[in-house]
């Protein structure tokens, strides 16, 4: 045919394919009619059509076809259900494996198949439904039919035959590469044959959309030949909005194709109607577009944007899925200063949060829509923060996204948790830490899916939010990892996230520095980020642990100047100088405090905002919030600079930025009259809350230094540790090595002399000379309690004898144990105390009323109270049960008995004891009175 037959069949090929039905449309709906009919009437007119076919296998191909067809009419009207019933039918599998059977089994087979049964087979195909038992090679047959029949076949016919085709294979089986690559052909035949201009783009675009079928577009190359492409390139400029939007979706995979289409559509955009026109559907495939383009379009981007605040404007019933993607592209396509752009996009995600509220409580979206929506308005958000050190608050739509996405994060492929994972990192909302824990949890029963770079992304994604855990790592296994040869970037991902974890794995730390053995040749290509976060790592293990080995590669990063470079940049951003630092400057020299400003600790990484010597102090001036706002939690990068001041022993005072103001808000300016002496008033509060932080934290390390015991210190609550006027560590320790009587007189004349005198201008040299004085007083007093004692023990009733007061034959004092009954002598009394030798080393000891017992008493079932083998004492306690045998008196029958008993307990328990004559009753007799004297009270 002439140029003039190919438009003319191009015009019936888009007419044809825009009056086709979309698949998956229910077609009695499409037909006006209203629902299907009973299930009933659908098994009987199938049951009749094949009562009439009889059997299928005596069939000729034209009976096949037409009960075909009449099926196709029935299942017009059908259910679902009745469609699954009839698809399992057996007459109707037999129906299509005879079908198949009469097939042409190639394209160059002759058999008695008509081609006027192809399409009608096909078009009643897509309404049936296959069974899951179908012949594969019904779809391969059915595609020689339309090869055979393609010569007398329009390319709207062939094209159309073909995703039927598609569209009833359900194994990917058919049509086979003959067949597409026939497509193909037609295709560029109809383009060849037309010179430029003379094909209307408008109706060659609706014909590429439908070559562009999933099942076909990679299988059919003529699509994008050069013959074909050149007709689409030359008339761009003629299409409008809809028709570069359809071309898009067509084209997707065509770089070249999608950038001039994209700059064609950049003229409809900045236009007064821009892109007014179009549907949702399709500004999410130009937001698609969008997303890929490494080259901004930020006119379609803002245009994409303000048609989509319209839609969601003037369509209640607008898709927030389909919103979200577009959102999503346009915002990916926006330049970072472009003001503009943000505010369109700030008004978008405006638009879709309340249409999210206006939902319900319970978002119902897709998984990955969410977390495409709150990927956009954490970034939103957060670009507008210009204040490093504060955050955002999360409004409420958002909080209702996170509390639905939270749950749902395990549903999520590595890449999206990555993303997510990323965005979280980045962010200053606020949103507490249920979702970034969620993270987490996700994250880690997924690690063993996660690819190296992925885990990298999660890993340093946690370290920043100041959540990760060993689990992840270990879930990850990440010496298994560093075993593998992996790029250096990748290897920086793992190595910074095991130094915020503390990972002390020297076999990790060993691959990982046999990684950087194997990847020297990449050291020069590294991003800068990455190599700042390995120079930090490195330099951080080496200083905790010990140096790296002189010659390796880890050592030659931790001693290369570049790096080091690469760190101070990262260090500047993830620290920067605080604005206050001038004011804390000020206030430090106001209170006289030695310090010294802006110094480069002895580790080589950190810069101390203000260092005090003479403590071994640092106050750290924070212009970023210390704890992350998307975790609430300390942030990895401030976690790994405390850790190493922490290591030498250097305590911190963090100060926020945030703070210096609410402290001077807090001042009291009632009364006061003109800015500046308000702002001195403020200024005062702040240097005096300056003063007892860092006084507090003195106080604190004193102690610990000096180890004072708790009486003492609360004793001392009121007073000034350290500083001018506080007192130093040497009183301190001096008052910690005394006597609790000494500790207890010093501290309460110290606090009482500065109640009465004021100031003490040197504490120190004061509470020293307060503890020698007590030290003499506590050393007489101590003489003098000696003497006493030796007077009193002068009026003991026995002296002490030559060999002292040990027993050599007894049992140690740690055989004793509390509760046990003892008996044994009395050895001594003095007043109410009694000592009596028990059968242990030393005498056990009591107290008893004064001139109970006497030297010599014999006592029985004593018990044992507590026992102190340290020095030597065993307490005991008389009971009910005791009872004593008074030296140089008439021995009763009981204590006498009892007495007796005692000392052969042993030997009682350790043979029977033989039957008294008479029993019970002789028992009852030698012992008279018994039952009396247990019942006299005592």
């Amino acid at each position: 045919a002439g140029c003039g037959g190919g438009q003319r069949r191009l015009n019936a090929a888009a007419a044809a394919l825009q009056a086709a039905p979309p698949s998956g449309v229910n077609t009695a709906l499409l037909l006006g009619r209203a629902g299907a009919v009973r299930s009933s009437a659908v098994t009987n007119q199938s049951n009749a059509v094949f009562a009439k076919l009889k059997s299928p296998t005596q069939a000729t191909a034209g009976q096949l076809v037409e009960a075909l067809q009449q099926l196709g009419a029935i299942a017009l009207e059908a259910s679902p259900e009745d469609l699954e019933v009839l698809a399992e039918h057996p007459t109707y599998r037999q129906l299509l494996a005879e079908l198949t059977r009469q097939l042409p089994r190639d394209v160059g087979e002759r058999s008695s198949w008509e081609q006027a049964w192809t399409p009608q087979v096909l078009r009643n195909l897509k309404v049936l439904r296959l069974p899951e038992s179908v012949d594969p090679r019904l779809s391969t047959r059915l595609g020689n039919a339309v090869v055979q029949g393609a010569s007398r076949m329009d390319l709207d016919t062939l094209l159309h035959a073909i995703c039927d085709i598609c569209a009833v294979d359900k194994r990917g089986q058919g049509p086979d590469d003959y067949a597409l690559w026939l497509l193909g052909q037609r295709l560029e035949e109809l383009c060849s044959g037309s010179a430029l201009g003379e094909l209307g783009l408008s109706q060659l675009v609706p014909v590429l959309h439908r070559f562009a079928h999933p099942a076909i577009r990679d299988r059919v190359a003529g699509r994008g030949s050069s013959a074909v492409l050149r007709h689409v390139h030359h008339g761009l400029s003629t299409l409008g909005p809809s028709e570069l939007a359809t071309l898009l979706q067509a084209y997707e995979d065509v770089p070249g194709l999608v950038a001039d289409a994209l700059a064609a559509l950049a003229i409809h955009a900045g236009t007064d109607a821009g892109l007014g026109k179009l549907g949702l559907a399709e500004i999410t495939v130009v937001a698609s577009a969008l997303a890929k383009q490494e080259a901004k379009v930020g006119v379609v981007a803002a245009a994409v944007l303000r048609r989509l605040r319209s839609l969601l404007a003037e369509d209640p019933a607008a898709s927030v899925e389909l919103a979200a993607r577009s959102a999503s592209g346009a915002a990916a396509a926006l330049a970072e200063d472009d003001a503009a752009g943000s505010e369109l996009l700030r008004a978008a995600l405006d638009a879709i949060g309340a249409r999210v509220s206006a939902g319900s409580t319970d978002v119902r979206l897709p998984t990955e829509a969410m977390v495409q929506l709150l990927r956009l308005e954490l970034a939103s958000r957060s670009r507008g923060v210009v204040d490093a050190g504060r955050s955002v608050a999360a409004p409420a739509w958002l909080q209702s996204v996170v509390d639905a996405l939270a749950p749902k994060l395990g549903e999520l492929s590595p890449s999206m948790l990555a993303d997510l994972a990323k965005a979280l990192a980045g962010s200053r909302v606020e949103l507490g830490a249920f979702l970034v824990e969620a993270l987490q949890t996700a994250a880690t029963a997924q690690a063993t899916f996660l690819s190296p770079q992925e885990f990298g992304v999660i890993a340093m994604a946690l370290a920043e939010l100041g959540v990760l855990g060993r689990e992840f790592l270990e879930a990850f296994d990440v010496e298994a990892a560093l075993a593998r040869e992996l790029p250096l970037a990748e290897v920086a991902g793992v190595v910074w996230p095991m130094a915020v974890a503390e990972v002390d794995s020297p076999i990790a730390w060993s691959l990982a520095a046999s990684s950087f053995e194997a990847c020297r040749k990449q050291f020069r290509s590294l991003p800068r980020r990455e190599k700042a976060l390995l120079y930090e790592a490195l330099k951080l293990r080496a200083n905790l642990e010990a140096p790296w080995a002189q010659g390796t590669a880890a050592a030659e990063i931790c001693s290369d100047a570049a790096w080091h470079e690469c760190w101070l940049e990262r260090r500047s951003e993830v620290a920067p100088p605080s604005p206050f630092g001038d004011m804390v400057e000020g206030h430090l020299k106001e209170l006289g405090m030695d310090f010294e400003r802006g110094v480069e600790g002895e580790d080589g990484l950190y810069g101390m905002a203000f260092r005090f010597p003479k403590w071994n102090f640092v106050l750290d001036l924070l212009a970023h919030a210390p704890r992350h706002p998307a975790s609430n939690r300390s942030r990895g990068a401030l976690v790994l600079r405390h850790r190493t001041w922490a290591a030498a022993e250097r305590s911190v005072l963090a100060v926020p930025d945030t703070m210096w103001e609410q402290i001077g808000e807090r001042a009291d300016v009632s009364g006061l009259e003109g800015a500046e002496a308000v702002q001195a008033a403020r200024h005062a509060h702040q240097r005096e809350w300056l003063k007892a932080k860092l006084l507090g934290i003195r106080r604190e390390d004193l102690i610990k230094e000096t180890d004072l015991q708790e009486d003492t210190v609360a004793l001392l609550k009121d007073v000034q540790f350290g500083g001018a006027g506080g007192i130093g560590k040497d009183a301190l320790k001096m008052l910690q090595d005394e006597p609790l009587l000494v500790r207890q007189r010093s501290a309460e004349k110290f606090v009482a002399s500065i109640a009465k005198q004021g100031n003490i201008r040197n504490a120190t040299a004061w509470l020293i000379g307060i503890i020698k004085k007590e030290q003499v007083a506590y050393a007489k007093q101590q003489e003098d309690e000696k003497l006493k004692r030796k007077q009193e023990w002068a009026a003991a009733v026995e002296t002490r004898p030559a060999g002292g007061w040990k027993h050599e034959a007894g049992r140690p004092f740690a055989e004793a144990e509390i509760g046990l009954n003892v008996s044994g002598k009395v050895t001594n009394a003095l007043k109410t105390r009694v000592w009596a030798d028990i059968g242990f080393v030393g005498d056990g000891t009591f107290k008893a009323k004064e001139g109970r017992f006497r030297v010599g008493d014999e006592l029985l079932n004593l018990q044992i109270a507590s026992v102190n083998v340290e020095k030597n004492v065993i307490e005991c306690k008389v009971t009910m049960q005791t009872r004593v045998q008074r030296v140089g008196s008439e021995p009763n029958t009981q204590n006498a008995k009892a007495v007796a008993h005692a000392k052969s307990s042993a030997k009682a328990k350790a043979r029977p004891r033989p039957q008294a004559p008479g029993g019970a009753a002789a028992a009852a007799v030698a012992a008279p009175g018994a039952a009396k004297a247990k019942a006299r009270p005592r």
